[in-house]
Order: C-alpha cells, then sequence, then structure tokens
C-alpha cells in the first residue's frame, strides 16, 4: 500500500455469501486501509461455470443487475469509486 503503484479491490459477489452488511463492511475496511481516493472496489457476479467444485455452487444464480446496483451503492456510502463488472 505504500508503493505508489495503482491496485484495485475486486470482489466475486456470490450470494448468500455476500449482502447488504458484508458489502458495507469490505467498503469500510477499504476506507480505513486505503491510502488513496483513487482506490477502486469492483463488484463482479460469479461465473458458476468456472468453479473447482460445480456441486458446492450447485442451484446458485449470480445476484441480478437490482442487487449488484444496491450494494454498488451501499459501497459508496464509505468509499469514493466502485464499479460493477
Amino acid at each position: 500500500k505504500h508503493s505508489g503503484l495503482p491496485y484495485e479491490f475486486r470482489t466475486t459477489c456470490a450470494e448468500p455469501f455476500i449482502n447488504n452488511a458484508s458489502i458495507r463492511a469490505i467498503a469500510k475496511f477499504i476506507a480505513q486501509t486505503a491510502h488513496s481516493d483513487a482506490v477502486t472496489l469492483y463488484l463482479q457476479k460469479p461465473n458458476y461455470n468456472m468453479v473447482l467444485n460445480p456441486q458446492f455452487h450447485a442451484g446458485m444464480v449470480p445476484p441480478n443487475d437490482a442487487t449488484m446496483q444496491a450494494w454498488r451503492k451501499i459501497a459508496l456510502e464509505h468509499i469514493a469509486n466502485c464499479q460493477l463488472r
């Protein structure tokens, strides 16, 4: 974090592991530890077609666009830059 090199944070939003509270906690952590407002958090949907253990993800569906936008809004309450991938 002191190298001066740009970096990003990325979270794969796989429900039920990610929810409003976890997005809030991630954004707060970034706000407290990052040393630049230029740092970006990217929220991305999971790709369940490319996983190590397909049975673990059986029946799971990626969050819909409205949920992703809601999580982005929550993150933006704490950090300056959050984008969806």
